[in-house]
């Protein structure tokens, strides 16, 4: 191979192959290892079977989505590069006035009222169409079904090929659906929606949960040339990555999301399947144009009694939060703090994590305000009965759902929601944000939207007042969302209480 060091093959819409010599593609593939998250607690790890590392190289190929990435390490060793004239895609749309224009000849309704798309969705449309492959990271309430929409029209209108949309949970199929009719961009008939085996007709944009699609054959999987892939910071498990990659005739492959995960072995898993990450818009500034409710976040730093400080001093994080929650005065406290909030006419969502600790906070909350005014949800409480909920708080006063993080952290919407409490101690950035999203979206009865982070101080002091130098797992988790606030722009303030 003269004058060039390195030349990228286009092999399919998934995949390179990366064509230079053995020392060349080593040092390709080293800057492309990585070791994998939680990597000291796996198995084969342990056991010597495994060196911990991931490489997003499969001996000769590169994922597609890490072409530009590949380009930068190229340069960086000052190698020559021939890139394949099939890796080069032109904007569909070259002027601007052209994308206005067909904007403007797509109306979008919702519940009857013709809107139109705010610039952030409009500047995520355009990017995605331009791009082919992107992953677009836009805040919670910022509109993504919108945007999946819009994308769904144009893809419909420019090929013959059909577009796979898939969403993390069963409800969230019927809901897309639902809103691509809401918006008046589809008819029922034009969705077909993948429950386990079944269909319900042949449209040509099929809505279906990883789980369902990853089932399907490869002929199957062919006749898809657009893939959008909701909530994609689920992308990481292998499910996801083998229905992407198997599509290796799919032109068009899209991620949202508005949590994406930390780390670098995450985010070449995405940026390999989907391509690069596009930020239109910030939390921020959906707030300070109206978009979404202004939010307030009150974090509260619950200070235990020192014997309580001195009893759990050295414990392992599960026991620590075994104590939490099976402390006393702390469910006095939180379910005090609910029923005070509900009875201003305000709707509440408390989260907990484990079950014992949400029936303890629903059980107590049922005696000081009602149980009718109360309502619990788990995993074991049916979809149907979850939508239920959601439909008669839209309609009600002073209500609080009890809730795990894991049932709400995507697809339930209330817009009728005032106040959320974060009942168990939270460390995963994903889930603090997913928290915050239930509550963002605007309504008449909203100034403020307010977030409750609870926070246990169990700091022990010795006789002489001092504390301890090493801090609890729960404040160190709290110190942590602090961190997440400030870099987001949240408005917060602390407060300390004694329990």
């Amino acid at each position: 191979m003269t004058d060039i060091d390195i030349k990228l093959e286009k092999v399919n819409e998934s995949w390179v192959r990366i064509i230079c010599n053995t020392s060349i593609l080593l040092e390709i593939r080293e800057k492309f290892s990585f070791m994998a998250d939680g990597y000291r607690f796996n198995p084969r790890f342990q056991y010597g079977n495994w060196d911990g590392k991931i490489c997003m190289v499969n001996r000769d190929l590169l994922p597609l989505g890490l072409v530009e990435a590949c380009l930068t390490i190229a340069n960086s060793y000052e190698y020559t590069v021939d890139l394949d004239p099939a890796l080069h895609s032109d904007p569909f749309f070259t002027k601007d006035e052209y994308f206005k224009e067909w904007i403007d000849a797509h109306p979008v309704y919702d519940k009857g009222n013709k809107i139109e798309p705010y610039w952030y969705q409009q500047d995520a449309i355009r990017y995605a169409i331009d791009k082919k492959r992107c992953i677009l990271n836009l805040p919670t309430s910022a509109g993504k079904s919108l945007i999946q929409g819009m994308l769904s029209k144009w893809y419909t209108e420019t090929s013959k090929k059909n577009i796979l949309i898939l969403v993390p949970t069963v409800a969230l199929t019927d809901q897309m659906a639902d809103d691509y009719v809401n918006y008046q961009l589809f008819d029922y008939d034009d969705i077909n929606i993948v429950r386990g085996g079944s269909t319900d007709n042949d449209g040509r944009i099929t809505i279906g949960t990883w789980q369902s699609i990853a089932k399907r054959d490869k002929k199957y999987m062919n006749q898809f040339g657009m893939i959008l892939i909701d909530e994609c910071h689920l992308a990481t498990g292998q499910t996801i990555k083998k229905i992407i990659n198997s599509l290796t005739n799919c032109e068009y492959k899209i991620g949202l999301s508005g949590s994406l995960k930390e780390g670098k072995a995450n985010s070449m898993t995405y940026v390999g399947c989907m391509g690069s990450v596009f930020a239109p818009v910030t939390t921020r500034q959906l707030a300070d144009h109206g978009f979404i409710a202004d939010l307030d976040i009150k974090m509260l730093f619950l200070k235990h009694d020192n014997d309580s400080c001195k009893l759990v001093k050295g414990y392992l994080y599960q026991d620590e939060i075994k104590y939490i929650t099976n402390s006393a005065p702390r469910l006095n406290f939180v379910t005090k703090l609910s029923a005070k909030l509900a009875k201003n006419n305000e709707n509440v969502l408390l989260l907990f994590k484990h079950i014992k600790h949400g029936k303890e906070l629903y059980n107590k909350l049922c005696k000081i305000h009602g149980e009718e005014n109360v309502e619990f949800i788990d995993g074991s409480v049916k979809r149907e009965d979850r939508v239920n909920i959601s439909k008669t708080t839209e309609n009600a006063d002073g209500r609080i759902i009890v809730a795990s993080y894991g049932t709400t952290s995507t697809g339930i919407s209330i817009k009728k929601l005032h106040h959320v409490i974060l009942a168990h101690p939270v460390k995963s950035k994903i889930t603090v944000i997913q928290s915050i999203g239930r509550l963002l979206r605007k309504h008449d009865t909203k100034l403020k939207a307010t977030i409750w982070d609870i926070i246990d101080n169990l700091t022990y002091k010795n006789k002489n007042g001092k504390s301890a130098k090493k801090k609890n797992y729960a404040l160190q988790h709290g110190l942590e969302r602090m961190t997440l606030y400030i870099e987001q722009e949240f408005d917060y303030k602390t407060r300390e209480i004694e329990i």
